[in-house]
């Protein structure tokens, strides 16, 4: 790892194999290029001297251009199909280009990689947007079927109001698919200063999102918003 104040680290739970995938932003060869890279670690300690990765660290994917960077990994664990799904941002910084979400499938363990990695760039307000921030989590319907939920917040420096979608991607790879998308983006809220942060429940199916909306006036508000195994529920004012 390269000598940084932040790695943009993010680490998920595998319940089925019992271990952690962890995934950073890593510098490449290339000045102020950044690719990511990943990593499996076992659930306990492996004893004295022993190593605690169950494979040595691997890029995910690292760009091949000097002037394109890639950052902000988040990652999430689906119960039912024993895989990951791991979404990043990459773009180009000179000059300043078009962010790409993108995505990438990562086997439950050891160092594969499942499918092609998937760029979304024209859903959501992608194609606008001078800055992502995201949220990824995992959502179980219908009781056998599951699916990953990215809540993107698209922030354009033109407008002062923010778009907040919900992103439904396919819970299992589809290899006939070439998005991996599972069905339309969900236009869920429109503001100022709004912040995603979700997490999905592995035993019930439901994914919870709490939304924070900065205020001057009275510090600002947290919305939540169920997404149930059965439907769309919206209950929830936090604060």
């Amino acid at each position: 790892m390269q000598d940084r104040d932040q790695f943009n680290i993010t680490a998920a739970w595998n319940s089925l194999d019992e271990n952690y995938l962890v995934t950073w932003e890593q510098a490449t060869d290339n000045p102020n290029s950044h690719g990511i890279a990943f990593t499996h670690v076992f659930a306990g300690e492996q004893g004295n001297g022993e190593n605690e990765l169950e494979h040595p660290p691997l890029w995910l994917f690292e760009p091949a251009d000097a002037e394109r960077t890639c950052d902000r990994p988040l990652a999430a664990f689906n119960s039912l199909t024993g895989k990951f799904l791991v979404v990043f941002d990459c773009r180009d910084f000179f000059p300043p280009g078009d962010h790409e979400l993108t995505l990438q499938r990562i086997d439950g363990t050891g160092t594969g990689l499942q499918g092609a990695r998937v760029t979304l760039t024209s859903i959501a307000g992608i194609e606008d947007a001078d800055l992502l921030d995201y949220d990824l989590g995992f959502n179980r319907f219908n009781n056998t079927e599951s699916r990953f939920i990215i809540a993107l917040d698209a922030i354009s420096q033109d407008s002062p109001v923010e778009n907040l979608s919900l992103i439904p991607v396919k819970g299992a790879y589809d290899p006939a698919s070439s998005d991996q998308l599972d069905g339309s983006s969900l236009p869920l809220v429109k503001g100022e200063d709004l912040t995603p942060n979700g997490t999905g429940n592995s035993t019930t199916g439901a994914y919870l999102l709490t939304v924070g909306q900065a205020s001057a006036a009275d510090g600002g508000n947290i919305f939540g918003y169920w997404l149930l195994p059965n439907g769309y529920h919206f209950p929830l004012i936090l604060k």
